[in-house]
């Protein structure tokens, strides 16, 4: 196993460690979901893993606030992004909800492992879809960053 994977890989650990440590600590009352994903960035040639958390905004059962953190082990330089991400569900009648999004981005670049960083503030617009009910529940979502340097990324992932 290369250095590069065995990176990836213990990136990836680190993450859902964190997504699961924090979901017992969280109250059952507080109405915060837990999530995890994984997909591709189109832009870094990689794959990513994130996690993040999902809580309705004021007690709407429509405006959702869902910081997370993505990382991306690309061809080229690797990629950590944090975000602030909200988005408006759309009622619908059938089990899945759409929604668009919006929210700002912090994201490293690291082209050599270690050595010159690239920092870089942006922002994420985003249209996915989700299922709406169960204690597991699938969702899909395509991101693209507006940025100076710009990436879209495809991510498929669960909410519990």
């Amino acid at each position: 196993m290369s250095s590069r994977t065995r990176s990836t890989v213990a990136h990836a650990v680190v993450g859902v460690a964190i997504a699961v440590a924090a979901a017992m600590l969280v109250p059952a009352k507080a109405e915060i979901d837990i999530d995890v994903r994984g997909g591709v960035n189109t832009d870094a040639e990689g794959p990513f893993v994130g996690a993040g958390i999902l809580t309705n905004i004021g007690g709407s059962h429509s405006w959702y606030f869902n910081p997370n953190a993505e990382y991306t082990a690309g061809d080229t330089t690797d990629v950590l992004s944090l975000n602030a991400d909200v988005h408006y569900d759309f009622a619908t009648a059938s089990k899945w909800s759409p929604w668009l999004g919006a929210g700002p981005a912090f994201v490293t670049y690291d082209p050599e492992f270690g050595e010159d960083d690239d920092n870089d503030v942006g922002l994420n617009l985003l249209a996915g879809v989700g299922a709406k009910h169960g204690k597991v529940r699938p969702f899909v979502q395509g991101k693209a960053l507006v940025a100076d340097n710009s990436e879209f990324l495809i991510a498929g992932g669960i909410r519990w």
